[in-house]
């Protein structure tokens, strides 16, 4: 069980296209900072649908975003360190 961090959106960085080959069915993606953007954008929402993807509440609400991204899973600072707990391997691309 892996949890993959990503931080820069898809617009800047090859983080995420990178990660997404090496994506299991019991991992977990963890969209950070910028990253979220990724879900503003429709061949990233069909990509990610599958799979188990993550976001902090407090960038959502940074960005103005809670309305757009109600529908995605957001969680606290307490549970992205339980997140981080739970998986065997944490990779920051």
């Amino acid at each position: 069980m892996i949890l993959h961090l990503i931080q820069q959106s898809p617009n800047q960085d090859r983080a995420l296209a990178c990660c997404l080959p090496f994506v299991q069915n019991h991992d977990t993606i963890m969209l950070l900072g910028d990253s979220i953007n990724a879900l503003l954008l429709g061949e990233w929402q069909k990509r990610l649908q599958p799979l188990n993807v993550r976001m902090l509440t407090v960038d959502v609400q940074a960005r103005g975003l809670t309305q757009r991204l109600s529908h995605c899973t957001q969680i606290s600072y307490q549970e992205f360190v339980s997140l981080s707990l739970n998986h065997c391997k944490v990779i920051s691309w």
